[in-house]
């Protein structure tokens, strides 16, 4: 063992072999160095720490896949909180574009993780995933209500309940009691509120269903058939 590697692993340090070059001639090495301290709970020997604030500004020359697979893994961690910890210590959160990542929040799933923080737009990931965060970075502005767990889900809110500092069980609860969870259950279809107002199609069908679902929501339209076309002809006539 000319490397000393089986008395680092008992004292649970990460140290460079040779000279801290191989961080500058490959710059994933400073994240996967991040990444196997925050998974095996070791430390960074000061000669690595100094080595990754030296070559950190060459995190930007790598591409957004590569370092999301790496922060993927940091964040997905059980011990996500020392990784983050180490991330913010060498100050890597500005070369990896990563801002306000001392509010992060690292209970939640993958997704609402990257919620919590901004990043430049570089990241990639599915429409799906995007399109997931955008909607928990939502519900997190405007706050929780019934009619967010109508429009965008239980998971998503949930996602922005634990960012929220909220218990995840309450909105579920809340979730379950919703009277319509989608557009089929409200009882009254596009064609009745056209015959109703002998209207054709347009753009005043969204504006009629949006009120009747939050009204619906909020208990002060029952979802009845006749009750939902009454109110339309003499609201809307």
């Amino acid at each position: 063992d000319k490397l000393n590697g089986k008395k680092d692993i008992e004292n649970k340090i990460i140290k460079l072999i040779g000279d801290n070059s191989k961080l500058k001639e490959d710059p994933l090495r400073i994240l996967r160095a991040i990444r196997f301290a925050t998974i095996l709970n070791f430390k960074l020997s000061d000669d690595v720490k100094e080595s990754i604030k030296k070559y950190s500004c060459n995190l930007r020359n790598l591409s957004y896949t590569r370092k999301k697979q790496e922060l993927d893994k940091i964040f997905a961690s059980t011990n996500s909180k020392y990784g983050v910890s180490l991330i913010l210590e060498l100050g890597l959160d500005k070369d990896l574009e990563l801002h306000n990542l001392d509010k992060v929040v690292l209970d939640s799933d993958l997704l609402g993780v990257w919620a919590s923080i901004d990043f430049a737009s570089g990241y990639q990931f599915s429409s799906i995933e995007r399109e997931q965060i955008t909607r928990i970075k939502e519900v997190v502005k405007s706050g929780i209500s019934k009619y967010t767990l109508y429009k965008y889900g239980l998971y998503v809110n949930q996602e922005a309940a634990v960012i929220l500092g909220q218990d995840k069980s309450w909105v579920a609860s809340i979730y379950e009691n919703l009277p319509i969870t989608t557009r089929k259950d409200i009882n009254i279809t596009s064609e009745d509120i056209m015959r109703s107002l002998n209207r054709k199609p347009g753009a005043y069908m969204k504006e009629i269903i949006e009120e009747i679902t939050i009204k619906i929501l909020n208990g002060e339209l029952n979802n009845d058939n006749n009750v939902l076309i009454n109110y339309v002809v003499s609201n809307y006539s």
